[in-house]
């Protein structure tokens, strides 16, 4: 009886071992299979690395200015944006609540673009006007990729920076709405001031990335024939 017991003991331990061994093997077999090649892992990395570029060109170039902007108009509403923009500071933000913000600044920042390009583009010429470019070099390799650096590195800032100089007027005139008792006279030209040279740096920041966008394109594309 003894020896039959141990005899089952020992087949069950050795189905065990086989077990364990053929799940190793298919473990092993499975992660050389979703082991990545280098250039699989080159491919993930840039794509990683695209997404993260234009995530912030969209975040420099149009939800920083709308938050600027949604800022100044809290000024003119301090029960609805004022009181938002207070639980925000001063208390912990659901992700519901951030995403909602985001959104709105996303959706400001572009409005601001238009009003932007409507004024100082359109109507009093504060920028360089876009050149006629050759459209077929655009489809040539390697000239997509020049274009795309191009923009990430001078045109989003330019962005930023004209966007920021039409938002920046709301939130100097929705901090003297509010404003009570009115401000010393003062404090009012000291904030005159600091707001003209904002003004004058964010101008000035503008017209030398839209030059340096402009004429890097041009070098790369060249002009229509």
């Amino acid at each position: 009886m003894r020896e039959r017991r141990n005899g089952v003991c020992f087949a069950l331990e050795c189905a065990s071992s086989r077990s364990l061994g053929g799940a190793f093997r298919l473990g092993m077999a499975t992660a050389n299979t979703l082991r990545l090649s280098p250039c699989a892992r080159l491919s993930v990395g840039s794509m990683s690395e695209d997404l993260f570029s234009q995530s912030f060109d969209h975040l420099l170039a149009f939800v920083l200015p709308g938050l600027g902007m949604l800022w100044g108009l809290s000024y003119f509403d301090p029960n609805g944006l004022g009181a938002w923009f207070r639980t925000a500071s001063t208390s912990e933000t659901s992700i519901g609540g951030f995403l909602f913000l985001v959104l709105a600044a996303l959706a400001m920042g572009v409005f601001i673009s238009g009003v932007r390009w409507l004024l100082l583009e359109n109507w009093l010429h504060l920028f360089p006007s876009p050149p006629e470019l050759n459209e077929a070099k655009r489809r040539e390799q390697g000239v997509r990729e020049a274009h795309a650096d191009a923009r990430h590195h001078h045109f989003y800032y330019f962005l930023f920076y004209g966007n920021m100089l039409c938002a920046m007027p709301v939130v100097l005139i929705g901090w003297k709405w509010a404003r009570d008792p009115e401000p010393a006279w003062s404090t009012f030209i000291g904030a005159v001031v600091g707001f003209v040279l904002i003004e004058g740096v964010l101008y000035r920041a503008a017209y030398g990335a839209i030059s340096r966008f402009k004429t890097k394109i041009e070098q790369i594309v060249g002009f229509k024939p």
